[in-house]
């Protein structure tokens, strides 16, 4: 069996900001939406694990924008695998419009995480089977954003972990963090997003109280979240 599976949505006009562009934080929602229904199917899906003490956390996300994707309008996404790592998965993307055209290409970073002993587990808790359908959405290696916080970052918003905020593991959910970086970009319409990365430092939890720190010039920004003085998250966006 291929590891690779294709799932179809209807967008609505809730995935779209009051520009009529996708939100990051639909885009990576549909991320963790596949990758949960193609871990069910390779039986190592929320609660197989959850039986082990063991839940999947994701420690990066990025995507690439080929083209835009209307609103209201049918897509199919598909993920793959690519083989572990000691301590790591890959999980690649790639999301199609109606007319089969390649719209956004995306890759993430996963591992396993005992959650009441809170550390990092191999991947050998988690065997995959099949055949590996070998394509990089995205080529090159799933690298951290390189940054050196200095007095460049400005601080621009705090945030405060609320319940719509968390997923069933209790922590932020991944994609939420989207809708903070755009937030404080409060992009114009003319400014179309063409890439959005995210390196996930430390789980957050109810009642968390973030801190953003921003960088931006023209075309790119840089944000941290911090949380008692470290950071907790970083994001890059790229826009036209």
């Amino acid at each position: 069996m291929e590891l690779v599976i294709e799932c179809s949505f209807r967008l609505t006009t809730g995935s779209f900001d009051h520009h009529d562009q996708i939100r990051p934080y639909a885009v990576l929602d549909l991320f963790q939406e596949v990758a949960g229904t193609h871990a069910e199917i390779l039986n190592i899906g929320f609660q197989a694990l959850y039986n082990q003490d063991i839940i999947w956390v994701l420690a990066r996300n990025k995507y690439i924008v080929e083209r835009a994707i209307p609103v209201s309008s049918n897509i199919k996404v598909k993920t793959w695998p690519h083989p572990n790592g000691r301590f790591d998965f890959i999980r690649d993307y790639e999301i199609y419009d109606e007319q089969g055209n390649l719209c956004i290409r995306g890759t993430s970073k996963w591992c396993l995480v005992n959650y009441k002993k809170m550390r990092i587990v191999p991947t050998t808790y988690a065997k995959i089977e099949g055949d590996f359908y070998h394509h990089e959405a995205i080529p090159g290696p799933v690298d951290k954003i390189p940054y050196e916080k200095d007095e460049s970052f400005k601080l621009v918003d705090t945030h405060i972990v609320q319940v719509s905020d968390l997923d069933h593991n209790g922590h932020m959910n991944n994609a939420k963090y989207a809708e903070l970086l755009i937030n404080v970009l409060n992009l114009k319409k003319e400014e179309e997003i063409i890439s959005v990365e995210f390196d996930y430092l430390e789980q957050l939890f109810l009642h968390d109280k973030i801190v953003l720190c921003l960088k931006r010039d023209e075309k790119e920004a840089i944000l941290i979240g911090e949380k008692d003085h470290k950071a907790c998250f970083v994001s890059r966006c790229k826009w036209k």
